[in-house]
This record gives C-alpha cells, structure tokens and sequence, in this order.
C-alpha cells in the first residue's frame, strides 16, 4: 500500500468517525423531545462508525456501498425532519391548548372574584354609581359600572344603559351644534355643502321635517347643477350646430377639440315620467343618447336627472329591453368612469342601434336604488340616421 492509499485511508476513517459522532449526539439530543426523530440519527450515525460497520459485516459478511450509505443517510435525515416537525407542532397545538384552559379558568376565577366582591359591596358600589350620575360624571359611571356588570344586577345594567344615553345625547347635541354653526359660514348658493351638512344632520335627527325639507332643497340644487353641466358639456364642442329636424329627437354635432374628427349625439326624452321617493322627489324623464365619438367610439347612454342608478364602472349589470311588442332583451350596462350614478352605458351599441331603427318605441328597465326597476318608454320612431351622422355615415355601421 503507497504512502497516498494511507492517507486517503486514515482521511477516509477520520471523515466516518466524525460524522459518525455528530449524527450520534445529534440523536441522543433529539430523544429529547423527538424519539423517532432521534432513532433516525442514530440510525444514520451507525452507517458511519467503523465498530458498527465492522460488527455488521462480521455478522453478515456483506457491506454497503458508499452511494447507498449516502442514500441512506439522506433519508433518514429528512424522516428525522419529519417527525420533529411534526412532534413540534403537536406539542405547540397542546401548549397552546394547556394557555386557553388556564386563561379560561383565570377568566373564571376573577368573573366569579368581581361578582362575589359585588355581592359582598353592593350598597355601597350602587350608592357610589348614583352620585356620579347625579354629578354627570357619565365616564366614571360607566367605567365603575362597566366593572360589576357580570353580576347581571338589573339596577346597574339599568345605570349603566341611563349613563351611556347621556354621553351619547351629549356627543349628539355637540356634532349638531358643530354643523349648525358651519351653516351659519355656508352661503345658500353653495348647495352641495348645504346639502352634506343636512344630510350629516338627519343622520342625528332622522325625524326632523325641516331638516327634511332643507336636504330636499338642496340635493335637488345639486342635481339640477349637474344637468346644467351635462347640458353644457352636450353645446361645449366648438362650432356646434342644431340639425333642423323638429322631431322628438334632437341631433347636435361639433369638432372634437382634442384631436380630429366630429362628435355627433342623438337626444330624446322619455314619454313618461317616473317619481321617486325621498330625497329625489318630483316628476322626471329619462334621456336616450346615442353618440359618436373620434376618441370614445360609439356609445348607447341612459340617463336619469336623479336618483342612483345600480351600475358600476367597474362590473356590468343588466338592464331589460323591449323592442316594440317582441320579448325583452337583457343587455350589459356599465357605469361612468367619473362614477355618476345618473348614467349608464350599454354594452352592445351595434346590436341596440339595428333593433332600434326597426321599431317605433323602445322600453328600458333598469335597477335604481330604493326605487326598484322603473320602465321608461321612449318614442323612437322620428329618428333620422341621416341627421344624426350628418349623412357621412349610417347608424349602426
């Protein structure tokens, strides 16, 4: 045997001997609180040891080879993983399991401790609780009577709930005369401020027929404020032109101020009127709009003057349909990017349109909040192609 062979070998003896203890302290510290954890390491240690291999080969004249050994020993490593991990989380689940139970008996021990002190003190915890509430200390009555209220005693639960009353009336009585003081800084034509003022004050006092009236007034300001800027907006494009077509539909057309081409909508109004509930009272129409825009393309859009139509801009909702006397349709509707909820945009321009030009009224049903699904008939018959493209193109195409 060369000098090599014999280093190579008293290497290879000392790298078996070491690993070999390792994995054998590293078990008997594992039978700690894993013992198959720490069989597995044994187990592995023994594939390392020189005595054990030397014991098991005299015993059965056979040896393994240095791939499986490292097999083997890869194995058992990761089945002593497994199970400590395993042992460990049953041991913290019944740790945990053992701290609800003590906590549960702690909890117990002092509602029983707080109920027999009360029982013991009552005159005296009643008497003091009394004294505070004659001298408005609404927060050391609560706080005192918060304490004993396990007892169940009927005359505390009852001093407790008068006391909690009063600081809420308090509270009330002090947000109200903060918004009344900021309407006093309000000037009446600055409705949407009024409005949010009134609407925070009949939260407070939903009884009260002025506040009533005043959120009315003003939320029907507002609306009316945002169908003048929506009518507005329809008249904004440059150069805008009224088509002459005295009919129930109404055409306007202008260029589009951002970039080229033109921008055309068709208008109509619905022959009937629906007449919601508080706070959007009052007689209104519904409003058709077919338009053509270079930048939007081309959209279907119902419009109501108030109220809170149940679209989103972000989902689609349904609306029904009805094409003269033929089977309701239920189309896609979708709601304005600026989250208007008097406005919704039908998904199928092209389908809408072509049904559209065959019939003479057309019927929409469409979900409002608190209103359910109101019908609105609109008097399509009248409408010209022609004018509302101002003959460069057909509608629908």
């Amino acid at each position: 045997m060369t000098i090599n062979e014999k280093v190579m070998k008293y290497i290879y003896l000392i790298f078996n001997w070491a690993f070999g203890f390792l994995f054998l302290s590293m078990g008997a510290f594992s039978l700690t609180f894993s013992v198959r954890s720490g069989l597995c390491l044994i187990v592995a240690s023994a594939l390392f040891l020189p005595p054990v291999r030397s014991f098991v080969y005299a015993k059965s004249n056979k040896t393994l080879s240095v791939q499986l050994r490292v097999i083997l020993v890869f194995a058992l490593i990761l089945a002593s993983s497994f199970f400590s991990t395993k042992e460990a989380m049953v041991r913290i689940d019944r740790e945990n399991q053992e701290a609800a139970r003590m906590k549960s008996e702690r909890e117990i021990r002092l509602r029983q401790e707080t109920i027999d002190y009360f029982t013991v003190n009552r005159e005296e915890i009643i008497s003091s609780v009394k004294k505070a509430l004659l001298e408005r200390n609404y927060q050391l009555v609560i706080s005192e009577s918060n304490r004993y209220l396990v007892s169940n005693d009927k005359e505390l639960t009852q001093i407790n709930i008068q006391a909690k009353n009063e600081v809420q009336a308090i509270q009330k009585a002090e947000k109200t005369k903060q918004l009344l003081d900021e309407l006093k800084g309000v000037s009446s034509n600055e409705y949407e401020k009024n409005r949010n003022l009134y609407q925070q004050l009949l939260r407070l006092h939903p009884d009260n027929e002025s506040y009533k009236t005043k959120l009315s007034f003003y939320g029907g300001k507002v609306e009316e404020e945002k169908q003048k800027q929506i009518a507005a907006q329809l008249i904004s494009t440059k150069e805008e032109t009224h088509s002459p077509a005295p009919m129930n539909w109404r055409y306007f057309h202008g260029d589009y101020e951002m970039g080229r081409g033109r921008v055309h909508r068709a208008i109509t109004e619905s022959t009937n009127t629906v007449n919601f509930g508080f706070p959007y009272r009052g007689h209104q129409n519904g409003t058709l709009i077919l338009r053509t825009h270079p930048k939007y393309g081309k959209d279907v859009i119902f419009e109501i003057e108030r109220g809170q139509l149940l679209v989103r801009n972000y989902e689609d909702s349904k609306a029904l349909v009805r094409f003269d006397d033929s089977d309701p349709i239920s189309y896609k509707i979708v709601g304005a990017e600026d989250h208007s909820t008097t406005s919704a945009f039908f998904r199928d321009y092209q389908g809408f349109v072509s049904k559209m030009l065959k019939s003479k009224k057309v019927r929409i049903s469409i979900p409002v909040y608190q209103q359910g699904n109101p019908v609105f008939e609109f008097d399509v018959s009248e409408f010209s192609s022609d004018a509302y493209l101002e003959n460069s193109q057909k509608a629908g195409k």
